[in-house]
């Protein structure tokens, strides 16, 4: 099915960014996970390691934000905290893993 852009507020929305779907924090890490591998020339097929680790991390900041407070609300205090040390863990391994990748001139050697 084709997407089609619509008009709302007079502006232009598209499926990216439409009122019914806000930008998540989680979905720009996920994406931004894939694009130093593939624009950087390595095979995007073999991720390092610990960035299944940062993903794993941030599925596990989206249950304390918004699971675990459906189940007991007298903490909401400490699992908003816990989410939180969750997703900075997940953006911690994604710097700690790409940073060197962005830093380094591509391994097969063309320009990018």
């Amino acid at each position: 099915s084709s997407q089609r852009p619509t008009r709302h507020s007079g502006q232009l929305v598209t499926a990216a960014n439409s009122p019914q779907r806000p930008t998540r924090h989680s979905d720009q890490l996920v994406t931004a996970a894939q694009w130093p591998t593939r624009h950087s020339g390595r095979n995007i097929r073999q991720p390092p390691l610990l960035v299944g680790y940062a993903l794993g991390l941030l599925v596990l900041s989206a249950l304390f934000r918004i699971g675990l407070p459906l189940l007991d609300m007298s903490h909401y205090h400490w699992w908003i905290i816990a989410s939180y040390l969750c997703w900075m863990a997940a953006f911690a391994l994604f710097v700690l893993v790409y940073a060197p990748i962005l830093s380094r001139p591509r391994p097969d050697g063309q320009p990018g």
